[in-house]
């Protein structure tokens, strides 16, 4: 077969008929799916990004925390009395009959006459609890 014959055959040939039932179950269908249009409202679907989400995440604890530092009402200080109890008992200290010479003053005997700056420095944070 040519191109002229493909042609011919074609602008022969008729489509079937339409089942003649289609029309009532394409409106069944129609009605079923409007009977629960709340599910439309839940179960939409979006389709972002991961850096678009991430930063608005971000975005919304930033400014929850900004509101929660400023917008905090005062509060009142609270007192708070602490007490321990003495498991030692306390001796006085015996007190020099004589009273010792004051010590010379210390900052005189420093100099800074072979000072040499730190090469490296290792700053180290102690905590006490």
């Amino acid at each position: 077969m040519n191109d002229d014959e493909l042609k011919s055959a074609l602008g022969e040939w008729k489509a079937p008929d339409a089942n003649p039932d289609l029309a009532q179950r394409t409106w069944n269908e129609f009605r079923k799916q409007r009977r629960f249009v709340w599910r439309r409202w839940f179960g939409f679907r979006v389709s972002l990004p991961a850096p678009a989400l991430a930063f608005g995440a971000l975005a919304i604890v930033g400014i929850g925390a900004f509101l929660g530092m400023v917008v905090r009402p005062p509060q009142a200080p609270r007192i708070v009395v602490q007490t321990r109890a003495v498991t030692q008992p306390a001796v006085p200290c015996p007190v020099p009959a004589t009273p010792s010479p004051p010590a010379p003053p210390r900052a005189a005997a420093l100099t800074l006459a072979g000072f040499q700056p730190v090469s490296e420095i290792r700053p180290q944070i102690i905590r006490r609890n």
